[in-house]
């Protein structure tokens, strides 16, 4: 993640944030004890920054378009399965950038892949356990948990 400014990972997750800060984030915060706003407030050198709602829990966007400051651009990649609302006024105030995201282009999948294979991207703190096909069901149980898991690997 060369070149592209503070990274603020924000989890509840103990070890989700070690996860974070393994995968190249700058500033690691427990949300119980500071906001990632306020994070970003004191790592972003007033720069906007470039939010990810990956939760997909009703509120969170709305919660973003509030706090988020001006200019930013929020990437949508949480699939939220209920009604949601947003109040669009936060986001025309502070002329903020929305993408929603619904997957990835084989081109995306193969620099991605080529990246992990170069070694640009280190992949291994990720994969928490290896399951055959028939450990498949316990394994997205098991992943119900964020202190447990964060990717089981499937070996056939």
């Amino acid at each position: 993640m060369r070149g592209v400014g503070p990274i603020v990972a924000a989890d509840f997750s103990p070890a989700r944030r070690r996860l974070a800060e393994q995968m190249g984030a700058t500033d690691i915060v427990d949300p119980r004890e500071e906001t990632g706003w306020q994070a970003w407030s004191r790592a972003g050198n007033g720069r906007a920054p470039v939010v990810f709602e990956a939760i997909g829990v009703p509120g969170i966007l709305d919660d973003i378009l509030r706090c988020a400051p001006a200019q930013s651009r929020v990437v949508v990649v949480g699939v939220c399965m209920e009604h949601d609302t947003i109040n669009p006024f936060f986001g025309i105030s502070k002329e903020l950038n929305i993408q929603f995201c619904l997957g990835y282009d084989p081109m995306e999948f193969a620099g991605s892949l080529r990246s992990i294979a170069e070694g640009e991207i280190d992949v291994a703190p990720m994969i928490t356990a290896e399951v055959d096909l028939d450990g498949v069901p316990q394994a997205f149980a098991d992943l119900g948990d964020p202190d447990e898991h964060c990717k089981i690997l499937v070996v056939p």
